[in-house]
């Protein structure tokens, strides 16, 4: 388990992790620079029943936040 000693460590380790996923699906000159707009991306696709397989569960369930 990756542990990080503040939640702004974790968040960015999270986007760094999910920027990598989009350059490999998409092509890193169509990845917005706005995390914010990758979010809106993803949420609304889940809306639609978009099942993210590609992106591991299991690494962003064991992202931690230790004080």
């Amino acid at each position: 388990m990756e542990t990080f000693k503040t939640r702004e460590a974790a968040d960015k380790h999270l986007y760094d992790y999910c920027d990598e996923w989009w350059d490999r699906e998409f092509g890193a000159a169509s990845r917005p620079s706005d995390d914010n707009l990758v979010e809106a991306y993803w949420n609304r696709m889940s809306d639609e029943g978009e099942e993210w397989y590609v992106l591991e569960e299991c690494k962003v369930k064991s992202l931690e936040v230790t004080e």
